[in-house]
């Protein structure tokens, strides 16, 4: 837990008072003190035998600071053997350190007796001293001492009961708000696989709808297979559920063979979507490539003349700003995607018809296999060809 996470919770679940004093000096009064101050006055005091688990002496150093830190109030019962112990001088430090206040119960005068030389009594200079005259040094404590405390306490203890009630709200408003944020994510999430889950059914439909119509109605069929890609690629996604409409627009394609609509007089012989489900490209007999956008079936976006002679296949690159063609003239093309890339290429490099391509997963290398039996591979980076 980090140190700050650590000091809130310490100041706001702490202590009203620690108690400092030597085990040595007697035990009664100490303790008596304390029984005192929680049932007479309802404050929370710590005293080193009254968390179970601490050993006093037990990492002195690092758990007297905590718990000193936790406390509003540190009480220094000053009797002989405690204004020697060395432990006790650590507790008063670590009080100072922390800008903790500090009470001083003086046992029959024994810190104001003191030599003026002691350590302690310069350190404890100007603090709140209570005088306690104790028969023997130990016992009860006065109803005068107590009252002492009390009213010392009053204006400090309000100002800790504000601290902790805010610091409660806080925490309250904080996890509160935290299991908000935790719903409200996984309500999105529950939204948002309803809808995709509601657009593959719809999509199946249509593709249903569009393998019904094939035989009497092509035409609508074609029409109604590209409506089901559009639907379920919308947001870029893909899915196991799209090939019902990718084999009912490819069955509808052969239907009509190739549509006029959208391969224009010639045959279509291949066809090929943009990964994120943009554009789909047709390659006809005719050499044309023709490049529609999905989100508006029946808009053109783009028409080649790419080949002499038939297109045998198109490729998009897997960012699909290229989309690669090939034919019956041995020719490779790089055409440009619109909005993407500008620039056209050809690629040389086969003596017959190319029927065959593939970009690598990262689309820096394009391979082409042709009739001629050859395999050629581009960087696209430096268009250098190796068969």
């Amino acid at each position: 837990m980090s140190t700050w996470i650590q000091k809130f919770i310490d100041r706001l679940f702490g202590y009203d008072f620690f108690i400092s004093y030597a085990h040595q000096d007697g035990r009664i009064y100490p303790k008596r003190l304390q029984e005192r101050l929680r049932d007479d006055f309802a404050m929370r005091v710590f005293l080193d035998t009254s968390i179970e688990g601490f050993v006093v002496g037990q990492e002195l150093n690092s758990e007297t600071r905590r718990r000193v830190q936790a406390s509003t109030y540190l009480v220094l019962v000053a009797r002989p053997l405690a204004i020697q112990s060395t432990w006790v001088r650590a507790e008063i430090e670590a009080c100072l350190a922390a800008g903790r206040r500090l009470i001083v119960i003086d046992i029959n005068e024994t810190l104001r007796s003191a030599p003026d030389h002691h350590s302690l009594k310069g350190l404890l200079q100007k603090r709140i001293y209570v005088s306690e005259n104790l028969p023997g040094g130990d016992g009860e404590p006065t109803a005068t001492t107590l009252e002492s405390l009390s009213r010392a306490f009053q204006g400090i203890r309000r100002e800790a009961l504000r601290l902790r009630v805010t610091g409660a709200v806080a925490i309250f408003f904080a996890l509160l708000s935290l299991l908000a944020g935790i719903l409200y994510v996984s309500a999105d999430r529950a939204r948002s696989r309803a809808v995709w889950q509601q657009r593959i059914s719809q999509a199946g439909l249509l593709a249903e709808q569009a393998r019904a119509s094939l035989l009497e109605h092509p035409q609508r069929g074609l029409l109604l297979a590209i409506e089901s890609i559009a639907m379920i690629r919308e947001n870029g996604k893909d899915d196991l559920a799209i090939s019902s409409p990718v084999e009912t627009l490819q069955e509808a394609l052969l239907s009509t063979k190739g549509s006029k609509a959208l391969r224009g007089k010639a045959g279509s012989w291949t066809m090929d979507f943009s990964p994120d489900g943009q554009f789909l490209a047709i390659g006809s007999e005719d050499g044309v490539v023709r490049l529609w956008l999905l989100r508006q079936p029946g808009k053109l976006e783009q028409v080649w003349q790419a080949h002499k002679g038939a297109a045998f296949v198109t490729r998009f690159s897997p960012d699909g700003a290229r989309l690669a063609t090939a034919g019956a003239d041995g020719l490779v093309k790089l055409l440009p995607v619109p909005g993407r890339t500008s620039k056209a290429l050809n690629l040389g490099g086969h003596t017959g018809p190319v029927s065959t391509l593939s970009f690598s997963s990262d689309g820096q290398l394009l391979a082409a296999g042709g009739f001629d039996g050859l395999i050629l591979i581009w960087n696209l980076n430096n268009l250098a060809a190796h068969p």
